[in-house]
């Protein structure tokens, strides 16, 4: 999976052109979340070093190292925008998932998406012959398709997004599925894998 946010920053202020990119580890992240979710809306300053990243603040200074290596090229695993778009309600797509995973398999979590003419039908299933299945109305006006997923996967990008409604944009079976906001979708991209089932 995959999740890519641009964000323009309305007055940056650089004292160097050339474009740089860091990684930073993840714990910094979560830690920077933490903190910047308490913070009222003041400029941060943010200074690159070669192996270090400092973000200063009114209140708070953070250093953090940065993770010594190449990004990989993302550009190349997001797909293009599908021909098969699926509309749905966020939230009703997110507790349909929940309601199902209760009974899809401890280790795949995984779960078969059945779409066809403005209805998805989401099915799981473990070793012990339980099944979950449960259907919603979307906006699909297209032939039948199936493909699987990861569960929490698909949930964890509904945590994300804020919008009302979402687009999911498929291309083949094979392929991975385009998740984004369907107001502001440049802000917000999300890639997940499929499964084998």
């Amino acid at each position: 999976r995959l999740a890519l946010s641009e964000y323009p920053l309305a007055e940056a202020r650089s004292s160097h052109n050339e474009a740089r990119g860091v990684i930073m580890p993840r714990k910094a992240i979560m830690e920077l979340s933490r903190i910047l979710s308490d913070q009222d809306d003041h400029a941060i300053d943010i200074v690159f070093g070669k192996n270090h990243m400092r973000l200063v603040t009114e209140q708070f200074t953070f250093i953090t190292k940065l993770v010594d290596g190449k990004f990989p090229d993302y550009q190349k695993v997001i797909p293009a925008v599908g021909q098969k778009v699926m509309t749905a309600d966020r939230l009703l797509l997110k507790d349909m998932f929940e309601r199902i995973s209760v009974l899809s398999n401890d280790k795949f979590r995984s779960v078969r998406l059945i779409l066809k003419h403005n209805t998805i039908n989401a099915i799981a299933n473990n070793p012990e012959q339980e099944q979950a299945e449960d259907i919603i109305d979307v906006d699909y006006p297209f032939d039948h398709y199936e493909i699987g997923f990861n569960v929490n996967y698909l949930i964890d990008v509904l945590n994300s997004i804020d919008e009302q409604r979402v687009h999911f944009f498929f291309s083949d079976t094979n392929n991975s599925v385009r998740i984004e906001p369907a107001i502001d979708a440049n802000a917000f991209v999300y890639v997940v894998m499929p499964m084998r089932l």
